[in-house]
């Protein structure tokens, strides 16, 4: 497991940014399945988007034992605003299609 910051600028909207928790095979399935990772109104009403792993997420270096405590304490989303459940049921659904 690694920990990786989220961060996207959307100009005057704000910003979308965190902190997760992933394996590398998570991320791995994260950054291929950016389009069908979808928000809304996560910025404000009428705001919409996706999350986009590809482009916006990035490895901090720390040490592992770090992130085990992190994630044995706050679980795989340590901030923001990620619904990893979701993300897997979207990806799910978008491979059966």
């Amino acid at each position: 497991m690694k920990l990786y910051r989220y961060f996207e600028d959307y100009g005057r909207m704000g910003s979308i940014e965190g902190l997760l928790i992933l394996t590398d095979d998570q991320m791995t399935r994260l950054q291929q399945n950016t389009d069908s990772l979808y928000w809304d109104e996560l910025l404000g009403k009428h705001s919409e988007g996706t999350f986009d792993f590809a482009a916006w997420c990035c490895e901090i270096p720390v040490p592992e034992d770090v992130v085990e405590v992190l994630f044995k304490n706050l679980g795989s989303v340590v901030s923001g605003p990620f619904d990893l459940e979701y993300f897997e049921e979207c990806i799910e659904i978008d491979e059966q299609t």
